[in-house]
């Protein structure tokens, strides 16, 4: 039985839910400190591991697979729903309502039961918070279309508001950047060769903006793919940029060398702490822009097969 896609499907559906098993856990550790939602969620959260792993196990269908996922995440929300309306929940609502959005995009892609509960949220700054919070979660999620919109009602809610409307801006370009100039490189931004790297001098070309590291996993799969699609698109006008986030250049030059990674790259050893991670609020990689001739940014996070897809609708008439 063909169960790849349903099998990643959940592995990377539950990322996020795991990730708060530790934090629940730590928290009921210190029992004193330990209020009623962290409770529920550290016994829902090992309910839904347990659930994952015995539906992994099984030999069921993909198609049935993914139903009973789904159904487990549907009646998920139903309980933290109910506790959210209990006496004890009450005080707890908004991480509640930030956990609902989290099962309904993390588990069951339901843009729909996102955009309800934030309408159902009365309190503008709190309506305010929870767009922020699903907006990342649909962008991690590849909800394009979901986060798009999210964050162009985040840019009407800004309107008057500098503070909101600068970090609402900056959430735009790192989720929902489509149609953006791609912002032009500091002065000093150099190649490993000593020249400058400009966006401008790019015109009629097809560039990727690469964020990655030697050090990162992810980044070194998707590696052979980004290789692939230079060889085949770079004869047609499609150029490549890599941002290093490394601290050893000597790591980064033979990962360079393995993979087969011949295009220009920017290298400072700051790490994390890289000018130009840092001055496009890069906290995850690989993170990707890919930008159109104009300088405008056509899609971002484009991994895999999206990848070719995105340049073949650019580049494939050339």
């Amino acid at each position: 039985m063909k169960r790849t896609h349903a099998v990643a499907a959940l592995v990377s559906a539950g990322v996020l839910l795991v990730s708060a098993v530790a934090v629940g856990a730590a928290s009921e550790a210190k029992k004193a400190g330990t209020n009623a939602f962290q409770s529920f969620r550290a016994g829902e959260m090992k309910q839904f591991v347990q659930f994952r792993s015995e539906l992994l196990k099984g030999q069921t269908s993909e198609e049935e697979l993914m139903k009973k996922f789904r159904d487990y995440g549907a009646k998920m929300i139903e309980r933290y729903e109910k506790f959210g309306a209990s006496p004890e929940g009450a005080p707890h609502a908004m991480d509640v309502k930030k956990e609902v959005i989290m099962i309904a995009v993390q588990l069951l892609e339901d843009g729909k039961k996102v955009k309800a509960v934030i309408a159902a949220e009365k309190n503008p700054d709190n309506a305010i918070a929870l767009k922020m919070h699903a907006a990342k979660l649909c962008a991690q999620s590849d909800m394009d279309k979901e986060a798009k919109e999210l964050v162009d009602a985040l840019l009407e809610d800004a309107k008057g508001k500098p503070e909101l409307e600068k970090e609402v801006e900056t959430l735009r370009f790192q989720i929902a950047p489509q149609g953006l100039p791609f912002p032009e490189f500091a002065e000093g931004t150099n190649d490993l060769d000593g020249k400058p790297i400009r966006i401008a001098d790019y015109k009629d070309k097809v560039v990727l903006v690469d964020f990655w590291a030697a050090w990162c996993g992810p980044c070194m799969a998707e590696a052979p793919n980004v290789v692939k699609a230079y060889e085949k698109y770079h004869p047609k006008g499609f150029e490549i940029i890599g941002i290093s986030l490394d601290d050893s250049k000597d790591k980064m030059l033979a990962a360079m060398k393995e993979k087969g990674m011949t295009w220009r790259q920017y290298f400072d050893g700051l790490g994390w702490k890289s000018k130009v991670g840092t001055r496009y609020g890069i906290h995850a990689i690989p993170a990707t822009y890919l930008v159109g001739p104009d300088g405008k940014i056509l899609a971002n996070n484009v991994r895999g097969k999206r990848l070719e897809e995105e340049l073949e609708k650019a580049l494939g008439k050339k």
